[in-house]
């Protein structure tokens, strides 16, 4: 009987041990994506056609191939600008591979559906429609990862609903010149 406690204080102390020896191999703390990464990030992948300087790699009658800004690639397909005399219509799905954009490499797929039309002010542009989706993303000098979900509705100059697991809303402009305005 004068045994039992010292086995009670070895069998604690045993694991204790095993994890002072992997010390050095814990994985790191991750640090999530915030909000404004996370709105930056979906905010570049969906402009990126209409972003000056990004280079063009393939062009076919239903898509585009391009270099993402900071490496990788993207593939838009459909109508970017289906222009009338008072209304614009963004209508498009962006596959990234590997996109680097907003300091994160992001894979997956973001589509837009917006319905642009000239606002009450003068130069002001208003929308109506969706953007929904789902990406993975890494930050890599972290060793950060994590997926993000898009389910945003855009009404006016405004964006709202869910993004990374976040309740958003961000305004949004869109430069458009509408033909006989």
């Amino acid at each position: 009987m004068g045994h039992r406690p010292i086995i009670a204080v070895l069998i604690p102390a045993f694991p204790c041990a095993l994890l002072a020896a992997c010390r050095g191999t814990e994985p790191r703390p991750t640090r999530p994506i915030t909000p404004d990464q996370a709105v930056a990030v979906v905010m570049s992948l969906d402009s990126l056609l209409r972003t000056h300087g990004v280079t063009k790699v393939y062009r076919s009658p239903d898509s585009t191939v391009v270099h993402c800004p900071d490496g990788g690639r993207a593939r838009v397909i459909g109508e970017l600008l289906v222009a009338g005399r008072a209304s614009v219509t963004l209508d498009h799905t962006t596959s990234a591979h590997w996109c680097s954009v907003a300091g994160h490499a992001v894979t997956g797929t973001l589509h837009s559906f917006v319905a642009l039309a000239p606002g009450p002010g003068v130069g002001e542009v208003v929308g109506e429609g969706d953007m929904t989706g789902r990406f993975v993303w890494a930050r890599e000098e972290e060793g950060t990862t994590g997926d993000c979900t898009v389910g945003l509705s855009v009404s006016g100059a405004v964006y709202d609903g869910r993004l990374c697991g976040y309740s958003v809303t961000f305004p949004v402009t869109w430069h458009v010149s509408f033909s006989g305005s």
